[in-house]
């Protein structure tokens, strides 16, 4: 179920002034947990009000010392009202990044009542949180697992740290709140945010996504809540490993023993801040034509290499999932950011093979390139091994991150596909094909991939098929295909710029019109 809250929070600010409000005052009662909801919104004293705009900047993020006290103050007084102690934040708090708060504050809030914490943030996840974020609405909320919760705050007003999400989530979402889906008593919006974080107490194996981006100055935050199908995910940052070393205290005793991920078997790589968009994201997806010229529907446009003297043709595109830009790359190496960082490419250097691929690592912000080869280079995100150097029965013809485990896959033109760090689930390779094989695409919602051919047949393992072109009479061959992650659909595109859409929407296409160059790829 989605859920979303906006407005302002001028009702709702947070502060304090030390010595001010004496919370032992505040008549207790007991924790509530769902399927009990609060009576009323909890309502900031106002010298808490005044405090919170004297200590916190009009800035979408202020993580200084007086804000961040301003605003777990709010905190403390709401947990006071349900006879709970305090909150103590991780001493690291401040080098956290807003989806890391977001996922220790809500993890604080369920252990404080004595809940199991969510065990992690996961990559697939954090995708999904963060389209929510940048599209300023809530997250797309894929179907197949056995619970699922989303959340968003954002719109009017400012939300200066991901401390004041959880107020306006926990104890401002009633009638009269910022909520605009309580807008009546009785109606089944009312307190969804607070009992999305409280529900399924019990679950041992829950995770979270969780997406910051700034949107017409704005901080827009998201997050999900999953009880995956599929266990034992991979996690890129754990409340028993990156929360509990940092409180300094042992946490509150919790329903059951604590569950740990599987170790991390990739490099470390430090994650880089967010960088807030310009453009965010707004559903639909973009073309990309050998030419460098990118034609979107639906999706923002941040430019493209269209018209520029270009060393080598451009094979393909990959989204930023951190600042809604993307990169277009070409056959040389050579990467063209779009209201993205650019973080090196391999222009210029001597390749064993050109270049047939780009992908984007979300859980470090930088990307991969890879060869026809098998050649993987890697640009601040983590190297995990490649064909390259391998004797191939076919060339590779493009590869896919693995938002499960934060590995990859590569793929052939026979349709065989290469596993590093992400698990195998099959593959065309060896088999009789009417057409090449010309990309791969992950699906986060079961964790496997699809195979998508030159004739628009599309090879589906460990996800669902949806139906593609295979079979029909096609203008011009099928050159790539992408995930629609708000209906778990796909696109597939043709070099004519023709676009099929199956249980996704159609936003148009460049189908029919005259091209400087063919289409080379597709990307949300």
């Amino acid at each position: 179920m989605t859920r979303r809250s906006v407005g302002s929070l001028a009702a709702a600010a947070l502060a304090v002034v030390s010595g001010v409000v004496a919370f032992a005052t505040i008549a207790h009662a007991s924790p509530i947990l769902p399927p009990a909801d609060p009576t009323a919104n909890v309502v900031a004293p106002p010298a808490l009000v005044s405090a919170e705009q004297a200590d916190c900047q009009a800035v979408p993020i202020d993580d200084s010392a007086g804000c961040t006290q301003a605003l777990l103050a709010e905190i403390d007084y709401g947990l006071a009202t349900e006879g709970l102690a305090p909150m103590t934040l991780p001493s690291n708090w401040a080098s956290l990044s807003v989806p890391e708060q977001i996922f220790v504050v809500v993890d604080l809030e369920r252990v404080a009542r004595g809940l199991q914490p969510f065990l992690g943030l996961n990559f697939a996840w954090d995708v999904d949180a963060q389209v929510g974020a940048f599209d300023n609405t809530d997250p797309p909320a894929p179907t197949g697992n056995p619970w699922i919760a989303t959340e968003w705050a954002g719109g009017a007003g400012d939300f200066h740290s991901a401390l004041e999400a959880d107020f306006v989530w926990m104890y401002d979402d009633g009638v009269g709140s910022p909520n605009i889906d309580c807008g009546s008593v009785g109606a089944t919006g009312c307190w969804i945010h607070r009992n999305n974080i409280l529900s399924e107490g019990s679950c041992t194996t829950c995770i979270v996504g969780a997406g910051f981006s700034v949107v017409d100055g704005v901080s827009s935050m998201a997050a999900v809540f999953v009880e995956p199908t599929n266990p034992g995910a991979l996690l890129a940052f754990t409340w028993a490993g990156d929360v509990v070393p940092f409180l300094g205290r042992p946490p509150p005793p919790v329903t059951s023993p604590p569950v740990t991920s599987p170790p991390v078997t990739s490099p470390p790589v430090t994650t880089r801040p967010v960088t807030p968009s310009a453009s965010p994201a707004s559903g639909g997806y973009r073309e990309v034509a050998r030419d460098g010229g990118l034609f979107a529907f639906g999706a923002p446009f941040d430019g493209s290499e269209g018209g520029a003297r270009l060393d080598a043709p451009v094979v393909g595109m990959a989204l930023d999932p951190w600042t809604g830009g993307y990169w277009e790359v070409a056959s040389d190496g050579g990467v063209f950011a779009f209201d993205a960082p650019f973080y090196g490419s391999e222009g210029g250097q001597h390749l064993d093979a050109p270049v047939v691929g780009i992908a984007a690592d979300p859980a470090t912000g930088g990307y991969w390139e890879v060869a026809a080869d098998g050649g993987i280079f890697a640009f601040h995100a983590p190297f995990l091994g490649s064909e390259g150097g391998a004797r191939l029965d076919a060339p590779v013809v493009g590869m896919a991150l693995d938002p499960w485990t934060g590995g990859y896959w590569e793929v052939g033109a026979d349709g065989g596909v290469f596993a590093f760090h992400a698990p195998y689930f099959g593959s065309e390779g060896g088999q009789p094909l009417s057409a090449p094989v010309v990309g791969l695409v992950a699906d986060p919602a079961t964790a496997g991939y699809w195979e998508v051919a030159a004739d628009g047949g599309v090879f589906a393992f460990h996800a669902p098929y949806l139906g593609s072109e295979g079979g029909q009479r096609l203008s011009a061959p099928v050159v790539g295909m992408t995930r629609d992650p708000y209906t778990g659909g796909y696109w597939e595109v043709g070099a004519d710029g023709g676009v099929f859409a199956f249980d996704a929407p159609y936003f148009g296409s460049e189908g029919g019109v005259q091209l400087a160059a063919p289409v080379v790829g597709i990307a949300p």
